[in-house]
């Protein structure tokens, strides 16, 4: 009997760490889903530093995923998923918005503090970055407990400047076969809410499925890792999921 199929994309990992996105992942494979997890190749440890160069060639590490993971024999391609968070979303929405193949079926998307726009509190600090070629430090605090430091280079600041995710999104054609779940924290100081709620209306999500919590960009896993998993368990005819 083939299986569901469910495509995580992490945000700033590198290729050796394990994050939120994976955790979710491993629940899914003992409900008896094939799971794939993407890392962006270009993330890369340097002693304690984890240098994350955003740049638009992560939409193709993305087509390198997810037109495998479709093919595989394992698969039943009617139920297909995905499971995203902060930068991974919006290179997974850029992937979604450029592709027009995955139109069959309306698919679960589950996505965490996507980032779909840059907070504006934050643009002038992020410029003069730019000029000054200083790296910006994204570290969560469970970095700072590890003693790493996750930076993006400032040369690569400028792409994170023009993310704009709703734009790109409402440039396709075809309408999204996509059944978005988004969890964004009212307290996010690098992406900008409203962005995500234009993006979640863009992908035709219903008003219950936009979920607000008083967090900020690093939500607890706690508080969103069991609506996840029923979420994506009920839309890919898998029932509940048992609470742990």
């Amino acid at each position: 009997m083939k299986q569901p199929l469910v495509i995580g994309v992490g945000g700033l990992l590198e290729k050796d760490e394990n994050g939120r996105i994976q955790e979710m992942l491993s629940a899914m494979e003992k409900r008896g889903c094939v799971t794939y997890a993407h890392v962006f190749r270009t993330i890369c440890r340097d002693g304690n530093r984890i240098i994350c160069p955003v740049n638009g060639g992560w939409i193709d590490d993305i087509k390198e995923v997810i037109r495998p993971a479709m093919e595989d024999e394992h698969v039943d391609q009617k139920r297909v998923g995905f499971i995203a968070s902060s930068l991974g979303a919006t290179f997974l929405d850029y992937f979604l918005a450029s592709d027009e193949t995955l139109t069959d079926k309306s698919k679960p998307y589950a996505s965490i503090a996507p980032y779909a726009k840059v907070n504006g509190g934050v643009v002038a600090h992020i410029k003069r970055m730019i000029e000054r070629k200083i790296d910006l430090d994204v570290s969560s605090p469970h970095d700072t407990e590890r003693g790493i430091k996750r930076i993006i280079p400032s040369s690569c600041l400028e792409m994170v400047l023009d993310i704009d995710v709703p734009k790109v999104l409402t440039q396709r054609q075809k309408p999204y076969s996509i059944m978005p779940l988004t969890i964004l924290g009212l307290k996010d100081d690098r992406a900008d809410n409203e962005a995500i709620r234009k993006r979640h209306k863009i992908l035709n999500g219903r008003e219950q499925d936009l979920i607000e919590l008083d967090c900020g960009h690093n939500i607890p896993q706690e508080l969103i890792q069991e609506r996840i998993l029923q979420f994506m368990y009920s839309n890919l005819g898998l029932g509940q999921s048992m609470a742990a």
